[in-house]
């Protein structure tokens, strides 16, 4: 049997009166920089060598669907749902973040005009075991059900009561999506992004190498076993057994091929860094202090993970006595020089994205960030953590 396809489906909240006039403005989008993500076009079995700008129009159905197409991209327009089939394997989908990560950047340019809020991905085909079905009548009516949600469903609340049917539960993870399954996420998540911290620190005359080894010395935190989506490469790992939170230290990270020791790796790269393979990442620099999570935005700031992740950036950047406070996705800032100082950054952000002073008021992970500023030597300003 041929692999199956990537097909995602995605409702949306679009006034009848407003979906022809929002399909034309999506259509003439430029979609250039996406045509020319490698993350993104390296996922799929084909790829145009000049991609379109714009999207095709290929009329309607009889069922009065849009047909839309872009890049070997299907797109159907029914009445409750936007359906996609990829030329991309749901395989491929699966196993590579940095395909996962430029297609979410691609779904949420076209979807944020319909104003969308769940998405469901899943194969384009499956083959149901044995012992799931009852009799040849079920057979058939499994059949015909993935027929349909593959190609013709136009509601996405029966499109996902047709997956459990045929399927049983959505995948708790990625990780646990295996065998014939499908992933249902927020339209949110799929925005954020890895979640990434940016603070600017007072300008001080003390060397960056000596305050990073006091750092190193000084500075312990809790390890925290929900935000990590591996082992802790710095304790044993006991299958049956869940971790528990820990304190621990950090962990230099510097090329020991390349310098003798930590100090000669910052002295020569005027930057230090620290949990290469923790669930975060902590880099110094001369202007800022930058903390990059492995998780998503809203995984970590809308969702249960909240008040540890406020309370461990707190913890973390307290001993650096910041000034001002940029948080958003790592994808903002992929365009800058890793070099590029605390302004540099911020004058990026404000040139190309919008800004908010609140957590609760961003409207888009792709499209904003929060600044706020930080009081020396006490805590982050309320406006980005509510409980100071």
């Amino acid at each position: 049997m041929e692999q199956a396809r990537l097909l995602v489906m995605a409702d949306y909240v679009l006034p009848a009166e407003a979906l022809q006039k929002t399909v034309t403005e999506v259509r003439l989008l430029d979609w250039s920089a996406i045509g020319s993500d490698e993350d993104f076009t390296g996922g799929f079995l084909m790829f145009p060598e000049k991609p379109e700008t714009q999207i095709s129009f290929l009329g309607t159905n009889p069922e009065g669907d849009h047909m839309l197409q872009w890049c070997g991209i299907s797109i159907r327009i029914s009445r409750n749902v936007i359906a996609f089939r990829f030329p991309a394997l749901f395989r491929t989908w699966l196993d590579f973040e940095a395909f996962r990560i430029g297609l979410n950047r691609f779904l949420c340019k076209f979807l944020h005009p319909f104003q969308s809020t769940s998405l469901l991905f899943l194969p384009s085909h499956w083959k149901t075991p044995e012992y799931n079905i009852r009799n040849e009548m079920h057979r058939k009516r499994l059949a015909q059900m993935q027929h349909k949600i593959a190609y013709a469903e136009s509601s996405f609340k029966r499109c996902r009561q047709h997956l459990a049917h045929c399927l049983g539960e959505a995948a708790p993870t990625l990780r646990e999506a295996v065998g014939p399954t499908y992933w249902e996420t927020s339209f949110f998540d799929a925005d954020s992004g890895r979640l990434c911290c940016l603070a600017a620190i007072p300008t001080n005359t003390t060397p960056i190498a000596e305050i990073a080894e006091h750092i190193t010395q000084e500075l312990s935190f809790q390890c925290l076993p929900l935000f990590r989506e591996n082992a802790c490469a710095h304790a044993p790992y006991i299958r049956k057994k869940p971790s528990e939170p820990r304190s621990c230290q950090l962990q230099p990270d510097y090329d020991r091929r390349k310098y003798p020791d930590f100090r000669s790796a910052i002295e020569a790269e005027q930057a230090a860094r620290w949990n290469a393979h923790c669930f975060f990442s902590m880099e110094l620099r001369p202007t800022h202090v930058s903390i990059r999570f492995r998780k998503t935005a809203t995984g970590l700031l809308y969702g249960p993970l909240k008040e540890d992740c406020l309370r461990f950036m707190r913890q973390m950047l307290l001993p650096f006595r910041p000034t001002e406070i940029l948080l958003c996705s790592h994808t903002l800032l992929e365009d800058l020089p890793e070099e590029s100082d605390f302004a540099q950054i911020r004058s990026h952000l404000e040139e190309h994205y919008t800004s908010y002073t609140s957590l609760e008021d961003i409207g888009s992970w792709s499209e904003g960030y929060v600044h706020g500023t930080a009081r020396p030597h006490t805590v982050i300003s309320t406006a980005i953590f509510p409980h100071g």
